[in-house]
């Protein structure tokens, strides 16, 4: 149960850190606020593992930095498909990344019980259908073109594999998850700062208005990061996975409270759908 908490835990906070970004971004461009975000959050959590004295061990420290590497590659294609596609369809392709880590622990020979199987199809099919934006009348007729559908894919790939090496880190001899969070933030900010900076970005931090945004978007991630690689550390890989998936209904139900958004009908039965299996899943664990 406390794994399921952690990992619920580390959706809100993903889910959160993407509301904050979403809105930094309308004024500084996603890439920048991705950029100076992670630099903020790994800075924060560097101070933390100071204090604490957490150094994640050699095998530990190896798949955090895959995990930062393949999560970097996968911000960068998120950001190229939504440069050039819709988000209608964008946003639910690169949600289904969040498969990625559940296949590669089925594979693994965790077979999870009837009614969390079952939960976990049903929460993880809500998390899709909630990612899918309301259609504003233009994106379904436009479509997707073939670039964007490739970057939608790429960056379901890279996110979903930063994961599952996120959780094989997780599960690696040692017991330093704030430090091996910190190697896989490291490494992604290092990737997004080159690509940041070969673009001609970086030349002056966010104005004093975004900063709010950005740091808390930053320090979310790295937070959500943290109680992902515990709750792997702790629970089944397949239930953590999904769960930590949740990430779009805690950004829709922000948008709803602060902003006044609307949930479409289909969005609203994709949080009904979420519940439903999360509520399974706790019941089957």
């Amino acid at each position: 149960m406390v794994a399921i908490l952690l990992a619920l835990g580390a959706s809100a906070a993903w889910g959160s850190a993407d509301f904050l970004g979403g809105r930094a971004a309308r004024g500084l461009g996603a890439l920048g606020v991705a950029t100076f975000s992670k630099m903020a959050g790994a800075a924060g959590l560097a101070v933390v593992c100071v204090i604490a004295g957490d150094v994640p061990s050699r095998e530990e420290a190896g798949w955090a930095i895959g995990a930062g590497l393949f999560g970097a590659v996968g911000l960068v294609a998120l950001y190229g498909a939504l440069a050039i596609g819709p988000m209608s369809l964008v946003a639910p392709l690169t949600a289904c990344g969040g498969a990625v880590p559940v296949v590669v622990a089925l594979v693994g020979g965790e077979v999870p019980g009837l009614l969390t199987s079952t939960g976990l199809v049903v929460a993880f099919a809500g998390a899709v259908i909630v990612s899918r934006p309301p259609s504003d009348g233009t994106d379904s007729r436009d479509g997707m073109r073939r670039a964007a559908f490739v970057h939608s894919l790429v960056a379901a790939a890279g996110l979903g594999i930063g994961l599952t090496l996120l959780q094989q880190a997780a599960q690696a001899p040692g017991d330093a998850t704030l430090g091996l969070s910190l190697a896989a933030a490291l490494t992604t900010a290092t990737v997004l700062v080159a690509i940041t900076a070969s673009r001609g970005g970086l030349a002056s931090p966010p104005p004093v208005a975004f900063l709010p945004a950005v740091i808390g978007c930053g320090v979310l991630d790295v937070t959500a990061n943290v109680l992902f690689a515990q709750a792997s550390a702790d629970g089944p890989a397949a239930t953590v996975a999904v769960l930590g998936s949740l990430y779009p209904l805690a950004t829709v139900l922000l948008a709803r409270a602060w902003l006044g958004e609307r949930l479409s009908a289909t969005q609203g039965a994709g949080v009904l759908a979420a519940m439903a299996g999360v509520a399974a899943i706790a019941a089957g664990s």
